[in-house]
């Protein structure tokens, strides 16, 4: 068939609604509205009607498809790029594309638009740290903790490199390496720490999916109580001596009472002293609380003796301080000393000179009178002196 064109351009427009009724019919009821064609001016004679689809963004082109419309199919893809690839072809060259059935059912509504995901920029370094921080996970095993040591041992979900860093007690974030290197099981044994204290630390295990860390803290046991009191059980002690005391020394204690030869409430480490008058044995208890509860008791036995040496005289194997005999008569004197401790002895009064500290003289008086024989010994170990004195009346 022969379309006629006018010498403007343009298909005359009674024939052209004849081909668009035709077209309508063929298409299977898929509609699209367009606006009113109006004639061109001469000048314009290559420009093409445009032809839109119905949309619903306008109300003005609600209007204008109230007021005259004209129906053609839908062009396609390949219709639409010819027409941007040849805008000087006439419009009658614009094929119509027949639709689908599912189009005809519903010519009035505009299909959904399906959106397409947006992709997503990777995630940076640190999201990806994050992510995988729980991929490794850490389980705290025994803690066996002593008054200066203690050992740590943990689990990581897989093989990982493990470090451990311990504070307190003067230290800061002092690092230990797992002793069994890249592995799952893991222990550290720390020593020379501070007993009584607490420490805290953090383990660090780095693997092949992440790395992963877990805090914890202990606190070292406190040492039993100790207690030293001196001098030493059985001592012994002069009679008469100064400067004696009794010296006490304790280590984690919060309290100590006395008992027995003294009494009340005590420092937990301290000194007291000592002073008899008679001899005797005498005895001293202390007891100390310790910081952990526990008790800790003490108790020595001090022997005071009479150390000033002691000088006994003998006259003819007799013990006397006195004897009496006759002018031209003679008598063996003997001495004995205790407590001398290989100290020396001086004789004064009718003799003289050093002396052993057990010995014996023989004496012949020839004149009557009153004689005195005395003996000074010091005691070697304590330096203390003791003196005697012997007398013998000499008759006609």
């Amino acid at each position: 068939m022969t379309m006629r064109i006018n010498n403007r351009g343009f298909i005359q427009l009674p024939l052209l609604l004849i081909i668009l009724a035709g077209i309508a019919i063929i298409g299977g009821g898929s509609y699209f509205a367009v606006k009113e064609v109006k004639k061109a001016p001469a000048e314009n004679h290559n420009q093409q009607t445009s032809i839109q689809p119905q949309q619903n963004t306008s109300s003005t082109a609600e209007q204008n498809i109230k007021q005259d419309v004209s129906v053609i199919p839908k062009p396609t893809a390949q219709t639409q790029s010819q027409q941007q690839s040849q805008p000087n072809q006439p419009k009658q060259q614009i094929q119509p594309t027949q639709t689908s059935n599912t189009q005809q059912s519903q010519p009035t509504q505009t299909a959904p638009t399906q959106t397409t995901p947006t992709p997503q920029p990777p995630q940076s370094s640190e999201n990806q740290t994050q992510s995988t921080l729980f991929k490794v996970s850490i389980t705290l095993g025994t803690q066996n903790v002593d008054e200066t040591t203690a050992r740590i041992e943990w689990t990581t979900s897989e093989q990982t490199e493990s470090k451990l860093y311990l504070s307190g007690g003067g230290l800061s974030s002092q690092q230990h390496d797992s002793q069994n290197g890249y592995a799952t099981t893991h222990a550290i044994m720390l020593s020379n720490l501070q007993s009584a204290t607490d420490y805290s630390f953090q383990i660090t295990a780095t693997g092949n999916n992440g790395f992963v860390d877990y805090t914890g803290n202990f606190k070292t046991k406190t040492p039993a109580p100790t207690l030293e009191l001196l001098p030493t059980d059985g001592s012994k002690i002069a009679l008469e001596s100064t400067g004696n005391k009794l010296t006490w020394t304790s280590t984690y204690t919060k309290s100590c009472t006395a008992s027995g030869d003294w009494s009340d409430s005590k420092a937990t480490s301290g000194e007291y002293p000592l002073s008899y008058s008679q001899v005797g044995n005498y005895t001293y208890a202390l007891n100390c609380v310790g910081d952990n509860g526990k008790s800790i008791s003490k108790s020595i036995s001090i022997n005071v003796i009479d150390t000033k040496p002691k000088i006994t005289f003998y006259f003819n194997g007799n013990a006397a301080n006195t004897y009496t005999t006759n002018i031209g008569s003679g008598a063996r004197m003997s001495w004995e000393v205790q407590y001398s401790y290989g100290g020396s002895c001086t004789a004064s009064g009718d003799w003289n000179g050093a002396k052993s500290s057990n010995s014996n003289q023989d004496f012949v008086w020839g004149a009557e009178g009153n004689f005195n024989y005395t003996l000074t010994c010091v005691n070697g170990s304590t330096g203390q002196q003791g003196a005697n004195t012997a007398s013998v009346t000499v008759t006609q």
